[in-house]
């Protein structure tokens, strides 16, 4: 037997590499900043690390009202990343209802001058589970006492 050698071509490709952006919550008015560490990964060896990836969702803003909203994650920064084929997976930021801390007595006059009743100004009082406000205009052309024109309940849910 004559026993030859060839050479040959060894490929090695990427490995895949999951990053899955944590579900958050946070409460209505707060802002919620991404340190870049919410997230999990699956796929990694070798000692081969993510240390950060960019994390962004429109709910983060404390104008953001309650609902669910999206977080995306990209960007990923780290050891040996160049070894796989990274994909995102996105998760889910809630943003809650703020807990209201109401005082019973509390009564408001939201008033757009401080001469007395006048046009626009808005009365307001808190009782048990609503708030009640009444809205003031001018009498006809200017003249007379001033009239309630439209009245606003809402109802609150205290926790």
């Amino acid at each position: 037997y004559a026993i030859s050698y060839t050479g040959g071509t060894l490929t090695v490709g990427t490995k895949a590499l999951t990053i899955t952006a944590n579900n958050e919550t946070k409460t209505y008015g707060s802002t919620l900043s991404f340190a870049g560490t919410e997230f999990t990964t699956s796929g990694l060896v070798n000692g081969d690390t993510v240390t950060s990836a960019t994390l962004s969702s429109a709910g983060a803003a404390n104008t953001a009202i309650v609902g669910s909203y999206g977080i995306a994650a990209s960007a990923a920064i780290g050891t040996g990343l160049s070894n796989y084929a990274i994909s995102y997976t996105g998760g889910m930021l809630t943003v809650t209802e703020r807990t209201a801390q109401p005082d019973p007595a509390s009564e408001a006059i939201l008033r757009n001058s401080n001469i007395g009743p006048v046009d626009n100004d808005k009365f307001c009082s808190l009782t048990d589970n609503a708030i009640t406000c009444l809205s003031i205009q001018q009498g006809p052309l200017g003249r007379g006492f001033p009239w309630v024109t439209s009245q606003f309940r809402f109802l609150v849910a205290w926790q």
